[in-house]
């Protein structure tokens, strides 16, 4: 029996991210290979792994992660050892670099030299894997990497890693909402790529009295923030904290339409978490969107579309919204993460 293949994980992004842990524990899943996190170093995580986690495989999520900072000449100073950490775990070392593209530039960083750091990274790498056949041609534009340098790989589904025992009803009372009122969440943390204060207008001008829109989640912005609120109408409710996994259930479960107007996007996790929840989203045509999201075509709007995507989803009647988000529920089962041992074993 050959022995399994050993991946090294990094940025560690911890086991209350769901798409790491449960890609690992995919990976895992029949044992043709072992998947576990590198070390948790943001200055030297990359080296010390290949020291003292050795693999025949490194595998990288969000590259931004371990040379971003605040500081202009300190992240300078990091992209500087990142690099040399790379070059050297790819030709000392002799360990394959992989990594799995979630966006095409990393969310909240304008700076050209992410673009020219994530560009020379994937140029290292000895493949990329994308989620949907759709990505290919926008990153392979982008960053200029060859077309056949991709492995196509669709995210698993998160069912079973939240609870979910928890009816509509019960989960509206907990939140002290009324059983007749139509809710639309925004889940996650509250950040500026996601495009909130856009829909909070169209809501203040659109929505009826019976309509109320909630978002729940970290505000890692407090400017942005006070934005939000300054603009927000009496039927918004901002849940601005953690949400621990016990309670996600709550805002799914209380919600009948997602919203994620983002103002670009390649992939979600949250819509896919939404998408598990048996529920419709609202959402751009970006990214890989309009494929997980291709059974319900009428709430995936052009990227000018989202007040007339809105006023679609309020026509939608309750039979309507329970059979998109049950159709939308098979699509996200049919995917799981123990697919992506393939890509492994078949390099």
């Amino acid at each position: 029996m050959k022995k399994p293949i050993r991946i090294s994980c990094l940025p560690v992004a911890g086991i209350a991210n769901p798409y790491q842990h449960l890609m690992m524990q995919g990976l895992s899943a029949d044992g043709r290979c072992i998947a576990r996190n590198g070390y948790k170093d943001r200055l030297t995580g990359i080296i010390r792994t290949a020291i003292g986690k050795p693999s025949a495989y490194m595998h990288f999520d969000w590259i931004d992660g371990l040379y971003s900072r605040r500081s202009t000449i300190l992240m300078y100073i990091n992209i500087a050892l990142f690099i040399t950490q790379i070059w050297m775990v790819k030709h000392l070392f002799r360990t394959k670099i992989v990594c799995t593209i979630h966006n095409l530039h990393p969310h909240d960083h304008a700076h050209k030299i992410h673009h020219q750091v994530h560009a020379w990274f994937y140029k290292q790498c000895n493949w990329v894997r994308v989620f949907s056949d759709s990505t290919i041609a926008s990153v392979s534009s982008s960053y200029h990497i060859p077309v056949n340098k991709f492995k196509v790989v669709p995210v698993g589904s998160y069912k079973g890693y939240y609870p979910d025992t928890i009816t509509s009803t019960a989960a509206k009372t907990k939140l002290g909402v009324s059983q007749y009122r139509r809710v639309y969440l925004s889940f996650g943390n509250i950040r500026p790529y996601k495009g909130l204060e856009q829909f909070i207008r169209i809501f203040n001008t659109h929505a009826r009295k019976d309509e109320l829109f909630i978002i729940a989640g970290r505000a890692p912005y407090v400017d942005y923030l006070n934005q939000l609120k300054s603009i927000a109408g009496p039927n918004i409710l901002f849940k601005a904290d953690f949400i621990s996994p016990e309670e996600v259930q709550i805002y799914y479960r209380a919600a009948d339409i997602v919203v994620a107007p983002f103002h670009a996007i390649e992939n979600s996790g949250s819509v896919l978490l939404a998408m598990d929840f048996s529920k419709p989203v609202l959402a751009p045509a970006s990214g890989v969107l309009p494929f997980y999201l291709r059974n319900q075509p009428e709430l995936v709007y052009p990227s000018d579309g989202l007040e007339t995507g809105f006023i679609r989803a309020q026509q939608l009647s309750d039979s309507d919204i329970n059979k998109i988000g049950q159709n939308n529920a098979l699509v996200s089962g049919s995917y799981s993460f123990e697919q992506f041992t393939a890509a492994f074993i078949t390099t």
